[in-house]
């Protein structure tokens, strides 16, 4: 299990809590891309893999250990890769 296991209110813990096994899977998802070479932008990561809350996934994998590159495209998005 990847993803992190605290939020800064009840709320969100519950949230956080109810849905583990679904976020847990998005990061695996991400990693799984990024080992196969992959280099993600936001646009990719919605539409290929229609997952929305991606930069939180992304802070999780590095948290993680995870050694993850970003750059800075022409157009001011990110791209992220091992």
């Amino acid at each position: 299990n990847i993803v992190h296991t605290k939020e800064n209110n009840p709320h969100s813990e519950q949230i956080l809590f109810d849905q583990y096994d679904r976020l847990s899977k998005n990061c695996k998802t991400l990693y799984d891309a990024l080992k196969r070479g992959e280099r993600l932008t936001g646009f990719t990561i919605m539409t290929r893999y229609n997952m929305s809350e991606y930069r939180r996934r992304i802070a999780d994998l590095r948290a993680a250990g995870l050694i993850i590159k970003e750059t800075k495209l022409s157009n001011g998005c990110k791209e992220w890769f091992l």
